[in-house]
């Protein structure tokens, strides 16, 4: 996958959160993630020096609280998410279409599961949307991606068949998770 695409998932990851208003966190990694991926008035950035450091990830990484006894979405490998959410979604940018799921690890690290669907226009299957799910441990950031998911937007929740999520270059994620399962969503 090419250092544009990793930055490129990172940037929707990352812009989704803060559309949605989940942007509680004030580290560097995120300030600096988002200010070096976009020049000024549109300008690609030059790219970011390879990354030679990268705090590990806490191992196992799951999601609190204890998961339900039959959950409806399932993130499972690496990190383990068993959820009935519901994600936070909003299709009110224009073409544009986001979804967040915001979690905490059971090492109190913040986590989030994303989707952001370009050239939406309603309810229905999608070919290209961008899925991501991203930890922030620390001073790092663990970031799994899959673009160019199929998937479909019911008017109350994300259905997602399973989708590998491969882990994104320069950051401290090492191997695939796997998501599957319906995603419920209430409107921000």
């Amino acid at each position: 996958m090419s250092r544009a695409l990793a930055r490129a998932g990172l940037a929707v990851s990352l812009a989704i959160a803060v559309l949605l208003g989940f942007a509680p966190w004030t580290s560097n990694v995120s300030h600096l993630a988002l200010t070096s991926l976009a020049g000024p008035h549109g300008q690609s950035a030059p790219s970011p020096a390879p990354v030679t450091t990268v705090p590990p990830l806490a191992a196992p990484c799951a999601a609190q609280p204890a998961p339900p006894r039959s959950a409806l979405f399932r993130l499972s490998g690496r990190c383990t998410v068993d959820t009935n959410g519901p994600a936070q979604c909003d299709a009110s940018g224009g073409d544009d279409y986001g979804a967040v799921y915001a979690m905490k690890t059971t090492s109190g690290d913040k986590a989030y599961f994303s989707v952001g669907i370009e050239g939406y226009t309603r309810p229905g299957l999608y070919r290209a949307a961008d899925v991501v799910f991203f930890v922030l441990h620390g001073a790092g950031l663990a970031q799994w991606q899959a673009p160019s998911t199929a998937l479909t937007v019911t008017g109350q929740s994300l259905l997602l068949p399973r989708t590998v999520l491969e882990p994104a270059p320069g950051t401290s994620a090492r191997s695939q998770l796997v998501a599957v399962g319906t995603l419920p969503c209430t409107s921000h």
